[in-house]
């Protein structure tokens, strides 16, 4: 849950779909993951080889969180949005509400089966 769950229903949906879009731009074979050559293409258009192969490892180090050797899209969507600092410390509150409320809702359906 954790990261992934504050992602999914907290960021904002034309965050998301802005994040979708450039996924899918970076996936140039549309397989569905993004590699190490397809991360590099990315980041040569905004940057020089060294620096571009040198945030393409960081990238992998920090992300490919299976050691697959690819990035899938929710290992993609979890590092853009943690780097884009969207995850400050008011959505991180909503999620934690939205645990608490789903908690709660649990218990009480719970309580009510018991009952019966």
């Amino acid at each position: 849950m954790g990261l992934q769950f504050i992602i999914n229903q907290l960021s904002p949906d034309e965050e998301i779909i802005e994040l979708s879009n450039i996924f899918k731009s970076m996936d140039q074979d549309h397989n569905g993951v993004l590699s190490r050559d397809e991360m590099y293409n990315a980041y040569l258009k905004i940057s020089n080889a060294v620096e571009a192969r040198k945030k393409v490892d960081d990238m992998f180090l920090k992300v490919d969180s299976n050691e697959n050797g690819s990035i899938d899209y929710n290992e993609f969507l979890m590092a853009t949005i943690k780097e884009k600092k969207i995850l400050n410390e008011q959505t991180i509150k909503k999620a934690f509400n939205a645990l608490d409320n789903v908690c709660i809702i649990r218990i009480m359906m719970e309580r009510y089966l018991r009952m019966r």
